[in-house]
């Protein structure tokens, strides 16, 4: 490198360092700005986002509102708080000196019903009468009376996929809204069928009722559309004219066990059909002491003479017990069995466990299963009904 290279070299050194020194001290050193207040609203996580956006009539909204002095001088501050257009609570923040913030959690209480009201926060400083902002910080809340919630008893985060004859679990309520002791009741719809139906029983006004419930989607599809609507009483025509509504998909959940157990090649293979053939539209719901069906079956793969037994259990308790002829290597054995579910209620757990040449545990460790809801018998025009899918 030539002389005069080296020394246009360290002359840009030079001149870097001293444009780096100079950005140093502005940054340390910055003048003196304009006299402002910084206000701001946070959600109960602390961050700018996932506010509240669907809230129960009569129940608490939490938030964090902030506030930084800027002012170069010591300042008070309050924050009235207003739900279209009308006062609701007002928030001391107290006195603040420069440069000074105070983070507050506060709450509010929506008292009428009513979708996307604005919520406005009008901050005012040292007692004048015109607020610090033209503009108040605002959000918008949906108050209401008739909700579902998670399973966790929380707003959104809904069940998006479920298995086909998993049950889903969600925590439905209502506020009573009505001057008058008032009863509802609650139709679920899952793609427009009626699934189930809950009633509240008297409501006092504003008194709410809250319960957790299950269904179990059947139909294997994308965005199966479960649909809640509530009803007065009585009353033919639903309280409101569009319901709640989730959508899930149900993907397909095979009941079909191919597993090679410790031992090589050697493994048995266990499978549970429908009473027409299929893995799928298993049994969901049956009145109490009607008899369940469904095939079972069994491949040998042991190389070997073996005998099996299945056993049937409804909730953990055996409900019936099915002997199986002595199978040679690769002998088939599928048969249609029936037993009865004497035992009332959602969700009866129905399972399936196989045993090998008498041996008192079961050949898998988790059981074939599905889910039942055992039911006594709807009346319509004077007769027994069940519901079943479609096939």
């Amino acid at each position: 490198m030539s002389k005069l290279d080296k020394g246009v070299s360290i002359c840009l050194v030079v001149a870097i360092m001293a444009a780096l020194g100079s950005l140093g001290y502005v940054i340390a050193s910055p003048k003196q700005g304009e006299n402002f207040t910084e206000f701001y609203i946070l959600s109960t996580k602390g961050k700018a986002e996932d506010y509240p956006r669907q809230v129960i009539l009569g129940e608490p909204v939490e938030l964090i509102i902030g506030v930084v002095n800027h002012e170069h001088q010591t300042a008070s501050y309050r924050v009235d708080m207003a739900i279209d257009g009308i006062k609701n609570s007002q928030i001391d923040i107290g006195t603040l000196d420069n440069e000074q913030k105070c983070e507050r959690e506060v709450r509010f209480v929506p008292q009428i019903a009513g979708k996307k009201q604005k919520v406005e926060f009008y901050l005012y400083k040292n007692e004048e009468i015109k607020p610090c902002l033209a503009t108040p910080l605002h959000l918008y809340i949906d108050v209401v009376t008739f909700y579902v919630l998670t399973a966790e008893a929380g707003p959104g985060d809904y069940p998006q996929k479920v298995k086909q004859g998993e049950p889903v679990e969600l925590i439905v309520g209502v506020v009573s809204d009505e001057l008058q002791p008032t009863s509802y009741r609650m139709k679920i719809k899952t793609d427009g069928a009626v699934y189930k139906e809950i009633t509240t029983g008297i409501l006092a006004y504003r008194e709410k009722w809250q319960e957790k419930i299950s269904f179990v989607p059947w139909l294997q599809k994308e965005k199966q559309k479960i649909d809640f609507w509530l009803y007065r009483g009585d009353e033919l025509e639903p309280c409101f004219e569009t319901p709640v509504s989730l959508d899930i998909s149900v993907a397909l959940y095979p009941r079909y066990v191919i597993a090679k157990l410790p031992g090589g090649d050697r493994f048995t293979e266990f499978y549970v059909l429908n009473a027409y053939g299929k893995m799928d539209y298993y049994p969901w719901q049956v009145k109490l002491g009607e008899p369940i069906e469904v095939i079972a079956g069994i491949v040998n793969h042991e190389y070997e003479i073996t005998n099996y037994i299945v056993e049937i259990k409804i909730d953990g308790v055996c409900v019936k017990v099915v002997s199986i002829k002595t199978l040679a290597h690769r002998d088939k054995w599928e048969q249609k069995v029936s037993f009865v579910s004497w035992m009332w209620g959602d969700r009866k757990k129905i399972e399936f466990r196989l045993y090998k040449n008498g041996s008192a545990e079961p050949y898998y460790k988790e059981p074939l299963y599905f889910y039942v809801d055992v039911v006594w018998p709807y009346i319509h025009d004077g007769l027994p009904v069940i519901l079943t899918p479609e096939l």
